[in-house]
């Protein structure tokens, strides 16, 4: 048998290439069994969500009710969190992303800008949580802060020192370093601690962060934590995996 025939009776007992009136193709095998030919293959679009619990919910109810295999959630950083399947051979390999929440109700990063003491009293009264570090820096700024002031600062890298002259006279020793916690990641969480250099000069009050971008760390296991007790049974059953 020559090799042209070996080829005529591969092309006829394998699959066949059927195209409909639309223009569709589709791959049909011998037992009838049919499977469209395209490029990309639809997928539905990551959906956005505004909260930590309404990105549970929507794992609780949907994901897992229709057991769409394992679900992976990457926190890539400390105000936002996706979930993902794996890849699929059938989608070209492609890795499903269902549900995203990102923190967009934070403030204005704060680190190193110069405020006026009025401004940094706002500032930290409606930006961090509570500390006991916190109270005494607002208690420091509260006392200090009258108008039609004279102020001399000495600053020597260790200690600030701010004397304020009216009727009165008054000097702040404020401390170099303070533990503060203030918004930086989504707000159903705690928020991680962090050492700040605090100074005080002609410009204003400005807060520098000491811990080397630490809290980030700190951020992602606070939300991992959040994450892990409602979805604890699917955890530990492999259903669902918190990177």
């Amino acid at each position: 048998m020559d090799k042209d025939a070996i080829r005529e009776i591969e092309r006829m007992t394998g699959p066949i290439i059927h195209k409909d009136p639309n223009g569709n193709e589709y791959i049909v095998k011998k037992d009838g069994a049919y499977k469209q030919i395209r490029e990309e293959y639809d997928q539905q679009e990551i959906l956005a969500l505004s909260s930590l619990d309404a990105f549970i919910k929507m794992i609780k109810t949907e994901a897992l009710g229709q057991q769409l295999g394992t679900l992976y959630i990457n926190i890539a950083k400390p105000d936002y969190v996706y979930c993902f399947m794996a890849p699929e051979p059938e989608f070209f390999m492609k890795r499903p992303e269902l549900y995203e929440v990102a923190a967009k109700d934070m403030f204005k990063d704060i680190n190193g800008a110069s405020m006026g003491f009025e401004q940094a009293l706002i500032a930290l009264k409606t930006r961090f949580q509570p500390t006991d570090d916190l109270a005494d820096v607002v208690n420091q700024l509260s006392s200090g802060i009258t108008f039609n002031t004279r102020r001399a600062y000495t600053d020597d890298g260790v200690s600030n020192n701010v004397s304020m002259e009216t009727d009165n006279y008054t000097t702040l020793n404020p401390r170099s370093v303070v533990e503060l916690k203030p918004y930086r990641t989504f707000l159903e969480v705690d928020q991680p601690i962090s050492e700040f250099f605090f100074r005080i000069d002609e410009k204003g009050v400005r807060l520098i962060e000491a811990d080397g971008g630490v809290w980030r760390l700190a951020a992602r296991n606070n939300i991992a934590a959040f994450l892990s007790e409602p979805l604890a049974d699917a955890i530990e059953e492999g259903r669902v995996v918190i990177l």
